[in-house]
């Protein structure tokens, strides 16, 4: 019998900040390392400034976001605006339907008239906009990103509960597990509103989604608030390792768990798990691998 195997990459964006919560821009490829079931592996690419993007910017347009949607618009813009000339992004707006603004593409300008475009009006499909966003940024292939590693990041913005979505929570939990991106979850609630419960269907998504990614969430009270959220997304975007290793694929299900360790040979104060000096600072995750 002949098995037959395939190798992928595996890339893995990472972030370190100190005790004080600055982050920490000096490290080299000797002190990852990571492991994937308990096993080391090979990290075969490393780079220390930050890789391009290929990036969907999610924009809720139903019909709640019609007092606050040109404050939106005026954040995301300023965030596009901060884009390399070597990222790519596309826009996708959503009330009852999900609407593509503007392809996958480098040019900021025609990035910010397409975040100009959206209009307000319909309900709230959250679930199916964040399952059609995933498909579409987890389908870009590197042939299609003009080869090389690219991080996959979306930010999606939501003022509200789903309530027409034809596409369940799970199914998108499940699609963002089999999609090597970063997801930014950003949940706008008035102040008549706020809930931070998970009794909140659509912040219990947002926050899933955050988590089970590598990325965050971030609940706003105030829309003015948003050009800082998106800021401190374009913050750690610009303070970010990357990381790949390979793995032979020879089965259609995996479950998986790896975790990533930055050796603290100069007794630093890393802060993000220990925050005693001395100690190899690690981060965990877990999740499901498909291979078709």
């Amino acid at each position: 019998p002949v098995l037959h195997s395939r190798v992928d990459l595996v890339s893995l964006s990472v972030s370190v900040t100190d005790r004080a919560n600055h982050y920490v821009a000096d490290l080299e490829h000797r002190d990852f390392a990571v492991f994937e079931e308990g096993m080391p592996q090979s990290v075969t690419y490393f780079r220390k400034t930050e890789a391009p993007l290929v990036l969907t910017l999610l924009l809720d347009s139903s019909s709640s976001m019609r007092l606050k949607l040109a404050t939106a618009q005026r954040a995301a813009i300023g965030f596009v605006e901060q884009l390399t000339p070597a990222d790519v992004a596309s826009v996708l707006q959503f009330g009852t339907r999900v609407t593509t603004l503007q392809e996958l593409t480098g040019d900021r300008g025609m990035l910010v008239n397409a975040v100009r475009r959206a209009v307000a009006g319909g309900q709230t499909a959250l679930y199916t906009a964040a399952y059609v966003a995933l498909r579409q940024v987890g389908g870009v292939t590197v042939a299609d990103q003009g080869g090389g590693i690219r991080r996959r990041v979306l930010i999606i913005l939501s003022d509200g509960k789903d309530n027409a979505s034809v596409v369940g929570y799970t199914d998108v939990l499940d699609t963002a597990s089999r999609s090597d991106t970063v997801i930014y979850s950003i949940a706008l609630r008035s102040l008549d509103f706020f809930d931070s419960s998970d009794d909140d269907n659509s912040i219990f998504l947002l926050r899933q989604l955050a988590e089970r990614t590598g990325g965050r969430i971030f609940i706003v009270r105030d829309p003015q608030e948003l050009t800082e959220v998106y800021r401190r997304i374009h913050e750690e975007l610009q303070h970010q390792y990357t990381l790949a290793y390979t793995y032979n694929v020879t089965k259609e299900f995996k479950l998986y768990a790896f975790y990533t360790v930055v050796d603290n040979e100069d007794n630093g104060n890393y802060g993000f798990k220990t925050n005693v000096a001395g100690i190899d600072n690690k981060s965990f995750a877990v999740g499901a691998r498909y291979n078709f």
